[in-house]
């Protein structure tokens, strides 16, 4: 797996703090998502959806043109 560009990994770390914004138990879901076996927590299928939810509308949200 290759690292992404600088400009691309300051837009996701964009995307993830708007996306926390939007849904403040996004970072834990998305941390929970990553730890393997018995270490990780249960996660309901409702804090996925919303963790999706926020991913998308932050990215929404993104995509809009800034001021001119």
């Amino acid at each position: 797996m290759t690292r992404p560009a600088p400009a691309e990994k300051a837009r996701l770390e964009h995307r993830e703090a708007v996306a926390a914004v939007i849904y403040p138990g996004y970072p834990a879901v998305r941390a929970a998502q990553k730890l393997k076996g018995a270490a990780r927590p249960r996660i309901t299928v409702g804090q996925e959806f919303w963790a999706d939810e926020a991913e998308q509308k932050a990215d929404a949200i993104l995509a809009l043109p800034g001021p001119t």
